[in-house]
């Protein structure tokens, strides 16, 4: 099932990396493009393009690529810490309540 254009694919770089390396694998092989990219669920436009990567710049062009998009503001040791905090819920962290300023607000709106 081919993807839909401007999508970026699941899974992480290093999977993305192994996918790319098999199809240029499974080329090598004798496999025709159209035959790999239904094996691998892609475009064959993808296959053709790693293929092309591939010639041009050897295993180094089918490298795993960085996540495009802003880089995330928390690293990962403060987002692990904010969910145990959140987790702990309000009062444990020296709230009144377990109701959140959000709730309260959205309470005050409808009345």
């Amino acid at each position: 099932m081919p993807m839909s254009l401007g999508m970026r694919p699941h899974g992480t770089p290093e999977y993305l990396q192994q996918r790319r390396v098999r199809a240029v694998a499974m080329i090598q092989a004798g496999h025709g493009t159209t035959d790999v990219a239904r094996r691998l669920t892609v475009d064959p436009r993808s296959v053709r393009r790693w293929k092309a990567d591939y010639r041009r710049r050897g295993a180094s062009g089918l490298g795993a690529r960085p996540a495009s998009g802003r880089p995330p503001k928390l690293s990962h040791k403060e987002r692990r810490t904010l969910r145990k905090l959140l987790l702990k819920g309000a009062k444990a962290n020296g709230y009144r309540t377990e109701l959140s300023r959000f709730h309260r607000d959205a309470r005050a709106s409808r009345s």
